[in-house]
């Protein structure tokens, strides 16, 4: 019910936990694929989750110390505190502040409006995302690639960062190789 708080300790993962959850504050130990997925207005924390955690959320607060692929995968104006997540955290999110210490590649893709802190990333992150800030202290290659009206932070980052971006603001202090190729009106 709305305003209650949940606390799960389960010895093996559990699928969709807190699937829907409304208007509420949940604990898990350790949870299967669909953690919190769907919810809304709710405060949602875990240990461990499977794939797919916070799945399209709304309006929620997440906290996870580790996460399978596609954490928060189309999410909307939600907090998200990650240790470590698996590939495609973010994708698709929306007015979303997300704060990961370390995740695979794919990293913010197509995310819109939200801000984005990583301290390790893999290739390709925020690839595609609109109207976002992206800080991130090491990626992988292709930074960025895509993006538009975005600025995009690094203290590190491999090849081709920047690529094909518009009307972004790119600020990186080290790379391995060349930086912002067919960028238009951006500023690197």
């Amino acid at each position: 019910k709305a305003g209650e708080k949940v606390q799960i300790t389960a010895l093996m993962p559990i699928n969709f936990l807190f699937y829907r959850l409304e208007n509420s504050e949940a604990y898990a130990n350790i949870a299967g694929t669909n953690l919190g997925g769907f919810a809304k207005n709710s405060k949602i924390y875990a240990g461990e989750a499977g794939n797919s955690t916070g799945l399209y959320m709304q309006n929620c607060e997440l906290h996870v110390k580790k996460v399978g692929d596609a954490l928060v995968y189309g999410a909307k104006n939600s907090k998200i505190y990650a240790g470590e997540a698996r590939d495609y955290t973010g994708c698709n999110m929306k007015g979303c502040e997300l704060h990961v210490r370390k995740t695979g590649k794919e990293l913010g893709l197509g995310a819109t409006k939200s801000k984005i802190y990583a301290e390790e990333a893999g290739k390709h992150a925020g690839n595609n995302m609109v109207g976002c800030e992206l800080h991130v202290r090491k990626t992988g290659n292709r930074l960025g690639s895509g993006a538009t009206n975005s600025r995009i932070y690094a203290d590190e980052a491999g090849r081709g960062a920047g690529m094909d971006i518009e009307d972004c603001e790119l600020h990186v202090k080290k790379t391995t190789d060349w930086l912002g190729s067919r960028a238009k009106n951006s500023r690197i």
